[in-house]
């Protein structure tokens, strides 16, 4: 993201967002400061802030914005039949570094004190976080079976931009056709 300042001698000096907030010095020596990143952003034609793509997307699904169109992602014929997808994102999970299981055996065979270690779940440590949403998909009666795919379900969420901007940030989500609904008349 460029955006272009103004001094007050006619020059313009071309900014990114790195310097946001900065002070630069003209080539006439004056000071041009630099807006803050969302006022940056909204001269650049942005939102003022990035929201991420789960952001965006649980906003459109708790408003009933999703999928916004009436048209079948993949041939492209006017339905009103939705179909909702499982995706999965990301999923947590935990690891453990505590002491392996042989050594606290091996210390309880050769020392009596063994009650000293700490026994229990110090160790664990939790990673990542449940992402999972249903995205609605407009999909006509025909193109229902061919969407059983994933390639070809994956390459037709593209179609959807909130959903290209989800799968282009998990790359790896697993997408699961779910049960047929119909579309609610406004």
């Amino acid at each position: 993201m460029d955006v272009r300042l103004e001094c007050p001698c006619g020059e313009h000096v071309i900014v990114t967002e790195a310097l946001a907030g900065a002070t630069l010095t003209c080539d006439c020596g004056r000071p041009i400061s630099v807006p803050s990143l969302p006022a940056l952003r909204v001269a650049a034609g942005l939102p003022p802030y990035d929201y991420s793509p789960e952001q965006v997307i649980g906003q459109m699904l708790a408003d009933g914005r999703l999928p916004g169109t009436k048209v079948c992602i993949h041939c492209g014929f006017e339905t009103e039949q939705i179909l909702e997808v499982y995706t999965e994102c990301e999923t947590q999970y935990r690891s453990d570094s505590g002491m392996p299981i042989w050594f606290l055996l091996l210390t309880a065979l050769m020392l009596p004190i063994t009650y000293l270690f700490r026994w229990g779940e110090g160790g664990v440590q939790w990673h990542g976080r449940d992402t999972k949403f249903l995205l609605p998909i407009p999909v006509c009666e025909h193109c229902q079976r061919l969407l059983r795919r994933r390639r070809l379900l994956e390459e037709c969420m593209q179609r959807i931009p909130e959903y290209r901007r989800l799968l282009e940030k998990f790359p790896k989500a697993r997408l699961k056709l779910r049960g047929r609904t119909s579309r609610s008349a406004p």
